[in-house]
């Protein structure tokens, strides 16, 4: 049963950590758009994280306790986390997933995904990279 809201669980160790080594208004913006992941994960739409998002997620996973109890408390289940293998196959799996991603939180949140989105997850630069001869400067993801 969920009884703790996205919006009231405590990420200040996390942001502590992180403006270590990020601005605080990357950090600020991070952890929002990872509390709009875990929205999308309660709402059972099947999401991947853009870079950020995915630090967040980490970081939040390293405090095994808290995340334990606030993914019972705020999805009502347990997140497990699927580190990518690196195979082909996967890789256009987490490329299709993505972009579905994108596309949910333009529909749920009325808007488009901030520019910390376009960031490509690596798993989709690498699969990009071989499928091209020459360099690909962007993303498009």
């Amino acid at each position: 049963m969920t009884t703790l809201t996205i919006d009231k669980i405590d990420f200040s160790n996390i942001e502590r950590r992180l403006r270590k080594q990020w601005s605080t208004a990357r950090v600020t913006q991070a952890v929002e758009e990872y509390r709009k992941f875990l929205m999308m994960v309660r709402c059972k739409i099947r999401v991947s994280p853009c870079p950020d998002v995915d630090v967040v997620w980490h970081e939040h996973i390293l405090h095994t306790r808290q995340y334990a109890s606030d993914c019972e408390e705020a999805l009502g289940e347990f997140l497990h986390h699927t580190p990518s293998t690196g195979n082909e196959e996967e890789a256009e799996l987490r490329s299709e997933t993505y972009q579905a991603t994108l596309a949910s939180y333009r529909i749920l949140f009325c808007r488009e995904p901030p520019i910390i989105w376009s960031q490509c997850p690596p798993s989709i630069v690498a699969r990009k990279k071989r499928a091209v001869s020459e360099p690909n400067d962007g993303c498009d993801c």
